[in-house]
């Protein structure tokens, strides 16, 4: 009694007016629970304080909570904190500023499907030179790559908007795969599964054009559809010259064929001097860059030229070249605790010989045909160890001489060590009867003698069957 009778005296009232002062004007019963756990300041600042951050702390925990009096504030923080987390924390710039929220397309795009291990696919595009940005990628879901079987190297067209989580884009619609309804793209058949066959066709470059180079390979190592071609060269031999007017002759005589230049490792002006020159798909890597980001080319273009044969189209890739291809594999391919000689990893060459392998005529689809260059005399150990693990692979060998090229002989083609197999199926029989007599009679000289023979006699006469109607009659007989 004598408790109640004081608290209810002059002092207990003089107690409850500090109170609701330290509590900004409410009752301690008034008082929320955030205040009473963040409060620990004096006055009115203490109580700021409080409410600052115990108050966010409650409210963001728990939804509906006890209604308090004062600002809504806290309320709505909530309600924004429970959005987020439905879509897996996305903070865009987008959500931010009132833009479209993921769920709902924003527009169409166009892009190469690239996949990860885990089966995650991204959009890329063709101006990055089918390189990852993260900034323009579109992020494809596993289940839409399982429902359409896209593959690597697709070309998928659809609709898409803000991304979910740490993806800023979203695929939502998928609309075309390489031109096509995604219909009719999911029956092609796997390019594994075709059935591959000789060269049958032959590209005659030399019968179109007054080139001396082209007439001269297109004699003596002609290029079928679906050849897989080596060329062998030292440096300073004109390689990069001669496969620079062989795209040209692509482009002039057969526009329908799908002309695709790499450059792996290659020197800027080299790449600005193709990109200008040639009509085609030209992919540039060039030697300030680094080996992860050559191998990551390779492989998009690779795949690439695997979906166009699925299509039925006859594909040339130019690669110039396979020996830096294979260096890149081998900085990149880690060490697999075998090493062979000029430090080459045991396992660095599996990947470039899948990649050159995949050269070929196709019975039911395209063809694809790789003309690849391989550098020798360099004094690197690892250049030669690399062409011979390619020597043999090819159906067609084009080897080029320095001592031709130091003499200004050109094209400085080795006419002994060139050839194509199997010769007789892109040739005629006649054709074929002469080029052999014209090998006879070259082969009685001295290399250089007769490539400079060959030469002179090719500017006399325009057109190659001309210069071997000479060549009926065999010299032997």
């Amino acid at each position: 009694m004598a408790d109640g009778d004081s608290s209810g005296g002059p002092g207990g009232r003089s107690r409850r007016r500090r109170r609701r002062n330290r509590g900004g004007g409410r009752g301690d019963d008034e008082r929320p629970s955030g205040a009473q756990q963040g409060g620990q300041g004096k006055g009115a600042q203490g109580h700021r304080q409080g409410q600052g951050q115990g108050g966010k702390q409650a409210y963001g925990k728990h939804k509906g909570g006890p209604k308090h009096h004062g600002s809504q504030k806290p309320h709505t923080a909530h309600k924004h904190g429970g959005q987020d987390h439905k879509h897996g924390g996305q903070d865009s710039s987008a959500l931010k500023h009132g833009g479209p929220k993921p769920g709902q397309a924003i527009g169409e795009c166009e892009g190469l499907l690239v996949t990860d291990k885990g089966n995650h696919g991204k959009l890329r595009q063709k101006k990055n030179y089918y390189l990852p940005d993260n900034k323009t990628d579109v992020h494809v879901a596993p289940r839409t790559i399982e429902k359409y079987k896209l593959r690597d190297g697709c070309l998928v067209k659809g609709k898409y908007g803000a991304g979910y989580g740490k993806h800023q884009f979203d695929l939502y619609e998928v609309l075309e795969i390489d031109g096509r309804p995604p219909a009719e793209s999911m029956t092609l058949r796997p390019f594994k599964s075709l059935t591959s066959i000789d060269p049958d066709f032959h590209y005659a470059v030399g019968d179109f054009t007054k080139d001396t180079c082209m007439r001269v390979m297109d004699m003596i190592c002609p290029v079928g559809r679906g050849s897989r071609g080596l060329i062998v060269a030292p440096p300073r031999s004109g390689k990069t010259t001669l496969m620079r007017k062989f795209a040209k002759a692509i482009e002039d005589f057969y526009p329908d064929v799908h002309l695709i230049v790499l450059l792996v490792d290659e020197r800027p002006e080299e790449a600005t001097e193709w990109s200008r020159s040639t009509k085609g798909e030209v992919y540039v890597s060039t030697n300030d860059e680094l080996p992860k980001r050559h191998v990551e080319l390779c492989e998009v273009v690779w795949k690439r030229c695997q979906r166009l044969v699925e299509l039925g189209e006859d594909v040339i890739l130019l690669l110039d070249s396979i020996t830096r291809m294979a260096r890149a594999y081998n900085n990149v391919q880690g060490n697999s605790g075998k090493t062979m000689s000029g430090g080459l990893d045991s396992r660095a060459m599996e990947r470039p010989k899948q990649f050159f392998g995949s050269a070929r005529n196709t019975e039911t689809a395209g063809s694809l045909t790789i003309l690849g260059t391989t550098l020798i005399e360099t004094g690197s150990q690892m250049d030669r160890v690399i062409f011979e693990e390619f020597k043999g692979t090819g159906n067609m060998e084009l080897v080029l001489s320095r001592k031709l090229a130091d003499r200004r002989i050109y094209p400085a083609i080795d006419i002994e060590r060139s050839g194509t197999r199997k010769e007789e199926k892109l040739h005629s029989a006649v054709r074929l009867r002469r080029i052999t007599t014209l090998r006879r009679v070259l082969a009685r000289m001295n290399f250089i003698e007769a490539m400079e023979l060959l030469v002179t006699k090719l500017d006399d006469i325009e057109r190659n069957d001309d210069f071997l109607a000479r060549f009926d009659v065999d010299p032997e007989a």
